[in-house]
């Protein structure tokens, strides 16, 4: 049966041959489909095999790094640049095939599309016997189903968001499967189905609003299902996908809903510091915990955390004195600049043009800001000094002494961006990293892949979209007032362009380093547009040390990564690298080459993303 099945969308990729093998339980080591569903435990079991290599989101997603965030404009890897995406080479024949990965540099080892799609599969097979499967208890029919929906959901979206609009494939198919009914369904249409599954999911009484148990600690939730349609309706109503259509009026009203049902349901900020004498704020706290599973949580932000713990990341990219492998992600000037100032509240930069110049070497400075170009890190919002490692800042290094940053040229974490294991840009990364994380005493992080405060930005940007900008700044103030920011006066805003700037670099600064930025900065974009604007060149800060001990001033010069500058010539080597995925077809991921042919051949429509 297996060599039968066509590899096709890799919905019948698994088949039903292979739905016998997930499950080695009878004596001769095989069960029928039929026969799975005729007990209660291996039902059960089945269910497990939708949640098969489910996305292990976070810092080390993929050889030690997060690449969508080093292919923002938040962050740059440096050995990423040798790589086809970086280069703008990348072709879809070398995209997200089992093995093709780590040459393209864009998925993980098995690829979103193939585990997406078989997933989905799965999901759509067992909400097909669910039904009439043997289940001893109709709380756990009930649960499980409402937890397929929303798996399902989760799968679909993910693939939508990076490919664009799919086929609806609500069957498990098999090998009388239909090729030629495949069909491009709209944006719209795609997303309405993902938020149908998350409605009937959220109906579910059975379905638990968050996890309490240990035991299961990665299964899908309420709160869960609430977060993806938040964010799915989002998608469908901004500019990169609407299809010119004004979908904020819905995109309003679900992201409300999903933000006021999580908060009557027991979620809200982590907003209170607990160890002042670790941490200097709740924000930075919050991102060097666990996210503890528990009927009282501590914790009752996180929606979903990923099983990737980052506890021991620092030894594989992070500050040079730590003596990593790599420096890993580091934090460009671009995000170091989207930091305000925690006096006056505002914004260092005019958020509406941000530089004067394409390579963003001419900073447009905000008059009144309190921001003094001499002395850059000083007074900034308090997630500056949650997130980021700058010169000056503290660490303890692996014989637990505190010892000062120095990113300076020649410092103990001096730039280089001709070094992996230094910083390109003059900033490492800070969040997630335990500040008393060292070997042998490893702590582990959680990074969260959906948590509360993305919802009220969600709800900020839609209402602000659909004409109420008192109601989207009211919320972006909660967010600020966890981080101890001003408030913002709504009345001082003139109007909804204005606020929707606020709302993005709120967005961008509170949820930096979690995947978001690498996602917003192509939807914002229109279909047509590329993102030359955010992508193309990424900048970092290069400083020398004047004078002596303990008199010692600081030179402050703006670079391109990869430009490296003599200070005894005082000249530039402008040898900077531009990124060459910014161009209009890196705002949608390319489907595998052999894959794009299969799907062409079978329904005679082309089916490759623009450009690829």
């Amino acid at each position: 049966m297996k060599n039968k099945i066509l590899i096709l969308l890799s919905i019948v990729i698994v088949g039903f041959s292979s739905c016998q093998d997930v499950l080695n339980i009878a004596p001769d080591g095989r069960k029928t489909i039929d026969e799975i569903f005729t007990d209660d435990a291996t039902t059960a079991a089945y269910l497990n095999t939708c949640y098969l290599n489910f996305p292990k989101l976070g810092l080390r997603n993929y050889f030690n790094t997060n690449y969508r965030i080093a292919f923002s404009d938040d962050a740059w890897a440096g050995y990423l640049q040798i790589m086809p995406v970086y280069k703008g080479s990348m072709t879809s024949a070398y995209n997200v095939n089992e093995n093709d990965a780590g040459v393209a540099g864009w998925d993980n080892a098995l690829g979103f599309w193939n585990i997406h799609w078989r997933n989905i599969r799965s999901c759509n097979l067992f909400l097909s016997k669910i039904g009439t499967a043997k289940v001893n208890l109709e709380s756990d029919r009930k649960r499980w189903t409402a937890e397929a929906k929303a798996l399902r959901a989760f799968y679909n979206f993910d693939l939508v968001k990076r490919y664009g609009p799919m086929p609806i494939i609500t069957s498990p198919g098999g090998l009388d499967f239909d090729a030629k009914s495949l069909k491009r369904e709209t944006f719209k249409a795609c997303i309405d189905n993902v938020i149908k599954d998350c409605d009937e999911a959220i109906a579910t009484d059975e379905f638990p609003w968050r996890i309490t148990a240990a035991s299961e600690k990665y299964r899908f939730t309420k709160g869960i299902a609430e977060a993806i349609r938040s964010e799915a309706i989002l998608f469908a109503a901004s500019d990169l996908w609407n299809d010119n259509n004004n979908y904020w009026p819905e995109a309003e009203k679900v992201t409300k809903n999903a933000l006021d049902t999580l908060l009557s349901n027991g979620y809200e900020l982590y907003s209170v510091l607990r160890d002042a004498a670790k941490f200097q704020s709740a924000y930075q706290e919050y991102f060097c915990s666990v996210a503890d599973v528990s009927s009282t949580p501590v914790d009752k932000e996180t929606i979903l955390a990923s099983s990737d713990a980052n506890g021991s990341w620092y030894n594989l990219s992070g500050l040079t004195l730590m003596t990593p492998n790599q420096s890993g992600l580091n934090p460009s000037q671009e995000l170091v600049d989207a930091y305000g100032m925690k006096a006056s509240g505002k914004p260092i930069l005019k958020l509406e043009k941000p530089y004067n110049d394409e390579k963003h070497l001419d900073p447009n400075y905000l008059a009144g800001s309190g921001y003094d170009p001499l002395n850059p890190y000083v007074g900034r919002d308090p997630r500056f000094y949650a997130t980021i490692y700058y010169n000056g800042a503290k660490r303890y290094n692996r014989s637990k002494v505190l010892t000062t940053v120095e990113t300076f040229k020649g410092g103990n974490c001096e730039i280089d961006p001709s070094d992996i294991r230094k910083s390109g840009t003059g900033y490492y990364s800070k969040k997630y990293d335990h500040p008393e994380s060292a070997s042998p005493n490893i702590i582990n992080t959680t990074y969260r892949i959906f948590r509360l405060a993305e919802l009220y930005l969600n709800y900020a940007e839609a209402a602000n979209e659909n004409g109420h900008l008192t109601e989207a700044i009211a919320a972006v103030n909660e967010i600020r007032k966890r981080a101890t920011m001003p408030l913002i006066d709504a009345a001082n805003i003139k109007d909804k362009a204005e606020a929707r700037l606020i709302i993005r670099n709120e967005r961008r600064v509170e949820l930096a380093y979690e995947e978001n930025r690498y996602f917003d900065n192509r939807r914002y974009v229109k279909p047509n547009g590329d993102l030359s604007a955010t992508d193309k060149y990424v900048t970092g800060m290069w400083i020398e040390r004047k004078g002596t001990s303990p008199s010692y001033t600081y030179e402050y010069r703006r670079c391109v990564v990869g430009d490296t500058y003599s200070a005894a010539t005082n000249t530039w080597t402008n040898t900077g690298l531009a990124r060459a995925c910014y161009t209009n077809k890196y705002l949608r991921w390319p489907i595998e080459l052999n894959e794009a042919k299969r799907l062409y051949g079978a329904t005679g429509f082309l089916w490759q993303n623009a450009g690829w």
